[in-house]
């Protein structure tokens, strides 16, 4: 598979102040691998982004507030087979969804609110490494 879901955990304070999520860095939830880029995304009503495949770079990202389709496919795999999940902000049981390279993925808002993620990448930005996907 090259797109996995990976729960994430919720700490909430004894304080009642508020909650948080920690573990999003170098850990076993990301491979072992750093996180060298971090973007903050909107995506506007009935728009997409994305269309784009990363030849070395690993993605993660994190819903902020609203959902989105998540949809992807191989690149050089034998299979062309399109995959789609729904992404929804959901801080009760927050999941972060981890983009593999080589993965054509794209992000549709579907819905007629903005949608907010958090975009975590393995490698600094390089305009060279978002070639756009063929017959997507």
């Amino acid at each position: 598979m090259t797109v996995s879901i990976k729960e994430l955990t919720r700490h909430d304070d004894k304080e009642s102040r508020g909650f948080e999520i920690q573990g999003i860095q170098k850990s076993k939830l990301l491979g072992g691998k750093d996180v060298r880029d971090i973007v903050f995304q909107t995506i506007r009503p009935h728009k997409i982004r994305g269309n784009h495949y990363h030849v070395k770079k690993t993605e993660w990202f994190l819903p902020i507030k609203g959902s989105a389709v998540l949809s992807w496919s191989d690149v050089d795999g034998s299979s062309r087979e399109k995959h789609a999940v729904v992404m929804e902000a959901d801080f009760k049981n927050p999941k972060l969804y981890e983009i593999q390279p080589k993965t054509c993925h794209t992000v549709e808002n579907k819905s007629d609110e903005d949608f907010y993620m958090l975009a975590l990448s393995s490698e600094d930005y390089d305009p060279q490494d978002n070639p756009k996907c063929q017959n997507y």
